[in-house]
């Protein structure tokens, strides 16, 4: 039942995603981006897993690119079932569901981290998180203590959310 509620959740909100401008989406990055640094665990966090969007995700990619704080950004990739954390450094390369992700072969532990961007497909004002269905974040997120930030658009901020006992709830939510 749980699993038919989120399928269709996904379908409606992907459906809204579609249905956004440029100008509502690059306002949308821009609030996002703007409440990100106006955060104070993000503030005070030195190392910093970041995501490089998809076409239906926020664009974070100015946080990465304008870093006058030296901030360490990593970005996540799929490995198997695993997500691998490493630096990131250029050239990107695609990787898995054509993902652009850093070509080093430098892996650090998720115990770096003190920051998390995750991205969604749904959040709620209690921290539940929808993903694209596979649960490589919800595996992931269980393995650090790191502040997780919920990223995503004002249509894929919902009231509530279908939650199995496995799904992994983020810290904040950060939509515009």
């Amino acid at each position: 039942m749980i699993d038919q509620e989120k399928k269709q959740l996904r379908a409606t909100v992907r459906s809204s995603i579609m249905q956004l401008t440029m100008g509502q989406r690059i306002y949308a990055a821009t609030r996002v981006q703007h409440l990100i640094r106006g955060d104070a665990d993000y503030q005070q966090a030195r190392h910093i897993m970041a995501f490089w969007p998809l076409p239906d995700e926020v664009d974070i990619r100015p946080l990465l690119t304008n870093n006058p704080d030296g901030k360490k950004f990593y970005l996540p990739v799929v490995q198997g079932d695993d997500i691998l954390v490493k630096p990131y450094a250029g050239p990107l390369q695609t990787g898995a569901f054509h993902i652009l992700e850093p070509g080093t072969s430098e892996v650090v532990g998720p115990e770096i981290l003190d920051y998390i961007l995750v991205p969604g497909v749904c959040f709620d004002a209690d921290g539940h998180r929808l993903g694209r269905g596979r649960g490589y974040y919800d595996r992931f997120l269980t393995q650090t203590h790191a502040v997780k930030a919920g990223v995503c658009f004002a249509a894929q901020y919902v009231r509530t959310l279908p939650v199995d006992a496995h799904d992994v709830n983020v810290d904040k939510v950060f939509y515009g």
